[in-house]
């Protein structure tokens, strides 16, 4: 899948701040850029692997790289899972 434009730039400025072994979730600008892309384009979380060569390409540490594909794989699903337990609530609240 062919990223937009936006999608690239906004990656590559969360590459350009954070550190390249930091897998602390103090660290929020991965959370930033996934809200962006959940909001506007979530075609972008579809694959998480085409993320892997630009952070190989910054010397990446291969802990951070599995880091930042595991955010952006789980990502959907757990937003998917989270509407259709709210769906769940709200009809319960109706019976």
């Amino acid at each position: 899948m062919a990223l937009s434009e936006e999608a690239k730039r906004r990656f590559a400025t969360y590459l350009n701040e954070t550190e390249p072994s930091n897998v602390s979730l103090a660290d929020t600008s991965i959370f930033d850029f996934v809200a962006w892309a959940l909001v506007h384009e979530r075609a972008a979380l579809a694959d998480p692997f085409p993320y892997e060569s630009a952070m190989s390409a910054r010397d990446f540490k291969a802990s951070k790289i599995f880091y930042v594909q595991t955010i952006i794989a789980v990502a959907r699903p757990l937003i998917d899972a989270y509407e259709r337990a709210l769906q769940t609530r709200r009809e319960e609240q109706i019976a």
